[in-house]
């Protein structure tokens, strides 16, 4: 829902749901359960999410590398979800990770990818 507040020297007045004004310029839309076969990296992205720990952390820095390979054509476009299964593979997940073992597993997955691609 999109909300506007509209600020007076009195504070916050004229809440205006942007939504419902709009709602006769878009069709209704339907949205379908996700092929996770066909979108595999969504796939990787809810398992990364739902194991939690260092896990998306992993994810995250795989796929930032691996995104920036592909633009840099080093690789194919299909190689960006092989990449990110591959590094979540290696990584021994830590279930309650503190800030310097975050950083730490963001190198290590960077340096997977260097090494092995």
């Amino acid at each position: 829902m999109c909300i506007s507040l509209r600020k007076t020297k009195y504070g916050f007045t004229g809440v205006t749901n942007k939504v419902e004004e709009m709602r006769h310029l878009v069709p209704d839309v339907l949205f379908e359960k996700p092929d996770m076969e066909t979108f595999y990296g969504l796939k990787l992205a809810y398992e990364a999410g739902r194991k939690g720990g260092s896990l998306p952390t992993v994810f995250n820095a795989a796929n930032e590398r691996a995104v920036a390979m592909f633009l840099g054509r080093q690789i194919a476009y299909l190689e960006i979800p092989e990449i990110i299964s591959a590094c979540m593979e290696n990584h021994k997940n830590i279930a309650d990770p503190t800030v310097e073992e975050i950083l730490k597993t963001e190198r290590e997955t960077y340096e997977f990818i260097k090494n092995r691609w």
